[in-house]
């Protein structure tokens, strides 16, 4: 029998992850692993996670913290490297099976290079749109979507945003 591919979800915080998004990843949980990376700014407390929020369910968790460094282009390279490193550690530890990487948060788009997995998923629901503040953000979310294998969207408005092809 064919094993199925295992799932990486990069995104904020499991609380702030749309309710049904939440069900349709634990839901994902039952037939694969499913790995939740978590990503805030070394200085920013408002994203810890709670453990009694997850303990219930299959994901596993990892927290990464990246520099709340400027805007310096060689700094952030530095930063994305490193965050990329404690995903690969976590992945060799967990022994995922040729893993799907899903975004939630266009603004890590960067992380699907450092990780060098080719299947990309962005997942644009309410919580991905809210993010998208600025330009530079539209940006990213640009080059997220033109390196994605496959777009989905929450609702059909969002999804009539998608580029055609």
């Amino acid at each position: 029998m064919l094993q199925k591919r295992d799932l990486i979800i990069i995104g904020s915080n499991w609380s702030s992850c749309p309710p049904a998004s939440r069900q349709l990843f634990l839901q994902l949980a039952t037939s694969r692993r499913v790995l939740w990376v978590s990503h805030t700014a070394d200085s920013d407390e408002s994203n810890e996670f709670s453990d009694a929020e997850m303990a219930p369910s299959p994901i596993h968790y990892l927290q990464v913290k990246s520099m709340p460094w400027g805007h310096t282009t060689w700094l952030q390279t530095i930063n994305q490297h490193w965050i990329a490193k404690q995903i690969r550690n976590t992945i060799d530890y967990l022994a995922l099976h040729n893993p799907i990487l899903l975004f939630l948060d266009p603004s890590v788009s960067t992380l699907a290079e450092s990780l060098a997995i080719k299947t990309v998923i962005y997942y644009r629901d309410e919580l991905a749109t809210a993010l998208l503040n600025s330009q530079s953000d539209h940006e990213q979310e640009s080059r997220l979507i033109a390196k994605a294998s496959l777009l989905v969207a929450s609702t059909p408005s969002q999804a009539a945003t998608f580029p055609a092809y």
